[in-house]
């Protein structure tokens, strides 16, 4: 039975890297080609993760489920947890009002539509959204890369993933930088997890930035 480790290692089976291309390559193309799909093609690479951990005994915590680690890991990385969760989230609304405002508009239209006097449901939903955004982009996609190209080159490319699968239609300037954004927040989110090895730590930076981010559109 097939073990993976988690670390760099040029020896890895093949089947598991056109595994993991395959899975990636749904997750980006499904929302594309049917708008509306977004939380099946976020399913699939979870229901992947729990047949293959039946299959190849992968325990959950090679996905970076470390609840001891926390305290350790929030000391290393609570800068560009700061950074991303915070600073990104607070400048960008501000520069976006004040230079571009449509971006803004752009947006906010991609996220989910909640009635009036019902957006605090939207924040429970980033809870998650959140978590299983880096189960799969950081202890999937980031990991397994990284035991074929190393850890740099698979935070671009789980971060470049992340970002087409935030895609939405409208003017394509605005869907460029759109995804610049979330490609930028992904990396960091990737250099946390790096830094860490802690999934938690990298779910707390992305749900905090969710969070503030969502609350400066709100505001501005």
């Amino acid at each position: 039975m097939t073990t993976i480790q988690h670390t760099k290692d040029a020896a890895a089976p093949r089947r598991v890297l056109y595994e993991l291309l395959l899975v990636m390559a749904i997750s980006v193309l499904l929302p594309l080609l049917v708008p509306g799909t977004e939380l099946i093609a976020l399913l699939v690479p979870v229901v992947y993760l729990l047949i293959e951990g039946r299959l190849r005994h992968q325990p959950i915590v090679t996905l970076g489920f470390n609840w001891r680690g926390i305290p350790a890991a929030l000391v290393a990385t609570w800068p560009f947890i700061l950074l991303v969760s915070v600073g990104i989230q607070v400048v960008v609304p501000l520069l976006g009002a004040a230079l571009w405002p449509d971006l803004l508009t752009h947006i906010l239209a991609r996220l989910p539509q909640m009635p009036a006097g019902q957006t605090s449901i939207l924040f429970l939903l980033l809870i998650l959204s959140t978590l299983g955004e880096e189960v799969v982009y950081r202890g999937f996609f980031q990991q397994r890369l990284g035991l074929f190209t190393g850890t740099t080159i698979a935070i671009l490319l789980s971060s470049l993933v992340f970002g087409f699968a935030h895609w939405s239609q409208g003017n394509l300037a605005l869907v460029a930088v759109d995804v610049g954004l979330v490609v930028v927040d992904s990396m960091l989110y990737g250099l946390i997890f790096a830094r860490s090895r802690n999934l938690y730590v990298a779910w707390l930076a992305h749900l905090l930035a969710d969070w503030v981010g969502l609350m400066m559109l709100l505001l501005m």
